[in-house]
Parts: structure tokens; sequence; C-alpha cells
């Protein structure tokens, strides 16, 4: 009886014990998760905030000043040289066929409404981005057949200009004055309402602070959309058209 009793309290106090180990236990966990998922739910938000907000806006920020500033920097240092029309001058060359037999002519094409500015490092020989601008409408050959021709090909009643947007130039030109040089010029010809990667070849004199440039490259019409044209249906023009362009551009102002 004794030991059935005691065997009771040793039970009851083993008991006791564990359940205050376990109370106890429950007691420091719950602090401790509490404040690290608070820590963590805070830290989350914050980090996320921080690196949303800020990050983006710092790296926005940095693209757009180094974007700007280097623009801004070439802007600065380029010189603009404006196009004179009365001296210089667009034309195509086209061979033409004889009922689709055999070349017998190569047809020309010319006009000097051609307008625009060549922005220019002149002492680094750097050619920044610039426009040159064409009226198809002008074109003129020794026959006015053709012309009409060329008119209705190229849709001037719509698409009235050829734009060249000058982006970058290769073969390090260098601008020396009396000097004559040859490099490239790369950028979007915009014709017939399409634009397509072009590059020129371009002979380059200085002459003072005057720039005579010839720049040539070959086409394709089809390229561009443009059929063909042909004459009474009996003469008609091979989908290769080489363009060349001269141009004198003097200083602005």
């Amino acid at each position: 009886m004794f030991n059935q009793k005691l065997k009771q309290h040793v039970v009851i106090a083993l008991g006791a014990v564990l359940i205050a180990v376990l109370a106890g236990c429950s007691r420091g966990t719950a602090p401790a998760a509490q404040p690290a998922t608070q820590d963590q739910t805070h830290g989350s938000a914050g980090s996320g905030h921080d690196a949303s907000g800020p990050a983006q806006t710092g790296g926005s920020g940095q693209t757009s000043g180094a974007t700007g500033g280097g623009q801004g920097a070439d802007q600065a240092a380029g010189q603009r040289l404006r196009i004179i029309g009365d001296r210089s001058e667009a034309a195509y060359h086209v061979d033409e066929t004889f009922l689709q037999r055999q070349q017998f002519n190569t047809a020309v094409g010319r006009t000097q409404a051609i307008e625009g500015e060549l922005v220019v490092d002149l002492q680094k020989g750097l050619v920044l981005p610039s426009s040159v601008r064409v009226d198809l409408s002008t074109l003129k050959s020794d026959q006015e057949r053709r012309d009409r021709a060329v008119q209705r090909a190229l849709g001037v009643a719509e698409f009235r200009y050829a734009t060249f947007h000058i982006e970058s130039a290769g073969g390090a030109p260098t601008f020396r004055p009396g000097q004559e040089e040859t490099f490239t010029l790369s950028g979007t010809m915009e014709l017939h309402g399409v634009k397509k990667p072009v590059t020129f070849e371009v002979r380059s004199r200085r002459e003072g602070e005057t720039l005579n440039w010839v720049a040539s490259t070959t086409l394709k019409m089809t390229d561009f959309g443009i059929e063909p044209p042909s004459v009474a249906g009996i003469v008609s023009v091979e989908d290769e058209v080489r363009i060349e362009v001269k141009i004198t551009a003097q200083p602005v102002g």
C-alpha cells in the first residue's frame, strides 16, 4: 500500500515537472518566435520597398544620366553643318532593258531638292546622328515619260520624301583640311513608307569649315515595296538601283 502511494506521488511529481518544463519551453519559444516573425516581416517589407523604390529610381537615373549625358556631350562637341541645296545633288542610276531582252541604257535621274544638317566634330573626326532628306517628286531625267513612270512607282503623292538617318561612321574619318578620305556611313533609310538599314560609301574632302561628300550605295527597289517601273510595257528597269548623293555643307549661322 505504501509502495503504491509512493509510486503515485512519484508519477504526479514527474508529471508536474514535465508540465513545468513544457510550459517553460512554450513561454521561451513564443516570445523568440514572435520578434523573429515581426523582424522578418518588417525586414522583407522594408527591403522590398527599398529595393523596388530606390533601386529603380537609381537605375533609371543612372541609365538616363549616362544616355542623356553622352548625347549631351556629343551634341555639345558637335558642329552643325547645313546642306547647301544649290551645291548638292541626289541621283539614281538604274539599268533599263528593252522588251526584257538585254540592258541597253542606264537611266539617271537627279534633283537638288536635298536638305538637312550634318552634325560632326571636325577636330575629333566624329559623325554624330544626323538626317538628310530628298524630295523625290522633283527627280528629273532626260525623258518626261520615264519621270512619270518613276513618280508612279515611288508613289510620291503619298511618299514624297526619302530620308536617311545617319547613326554611325566607320573607317575613322579625320576631316583634315584639304585631304580626301573615304569612310562609311550607316543608318536607316526611310523610303516608300519602309525603313531599312543602309550603309553608304563616302568620299570626303574638307575645305576650311566646308565639307564636300560624295556618298553612294546600291538598293533593291522591291526591298522597299517599290515595283520597278516600266515605260509603255516596252522598256523596264532592273530592281537594283545605285543611289549617289553629293553634299556640300557649311556651318550653320
